[in-house]
This record gives C-alpha cells, structure tokens and sequence, in this order.
C-alpha cells in the first residue's frame, strides 16, 4: 500500500472494539511499560499501551493510549502520581 501510495482505513468489529484511554502530559521517550504498571497498580488491567503520533515536532510531549478489554458497566477513574491524572468514564 505505501508504494502505490494507497489510503487505508482500519476497523474494529462492534464485538472486537475496546475501550481506550490517553495519558497526556509525559516525554515522548517515556517507557510504556511503566504506565502499565503504574496502571496495574490502581486495578487497570491494560492490553497494551502505545505512543501516539506527535505531528508537533516543537511539543516535546507525547500521549499514550491505553487499550482495555470491554467489560459491561466498565468505570475508570483514577489519579496517579507517576502518570498525571487519568480521568475517564467508560459506561456500556
């Protein structure tokens, strides 16, 4: 697709789909695997978690998406002192 210069689109699945979450405000070089622990230890279970494209090469901060299963009357909320604040409402 990148040679011919081709635009692609991603899907999810309505029952493949998860819940997401951005952490903003840390370093681009910031290790995903700490705010998966840091996450862990307030009872988030993620996935995964990835870095978000920061097109604004003078911002030297990045976000970072968190990736959660789906679970009905899902609710996260929480405060983190290595992770900013992390405040979201997930409710199916």
């Amino acid at each position: 697709m990148s040679v011919k210069k081709l635009k692609s689109h991603t899907f999810e699945m309505t029952h493949q789909k998860m819940l997401k979450d951005a952490v903003c405000g840390l370093p681009a070089d910031y290790d995903t695997t700490e705010i998966i622990n840091e996450l862990k230890h307030f009872g988030f279970n993620p996935d995964h978690v990835s870095v978000l494209k920061n097109k604004n090469k003078k911002h030297k901060y990045a976000t970072f998406l968190g990736y959660f299963e789906k679970v009905r009357g899902n609710t996260i909320s929480s405060t983190s002192p290595t992770s900013g604040i992390l405040e979201s409402k997930f409710k199916l």
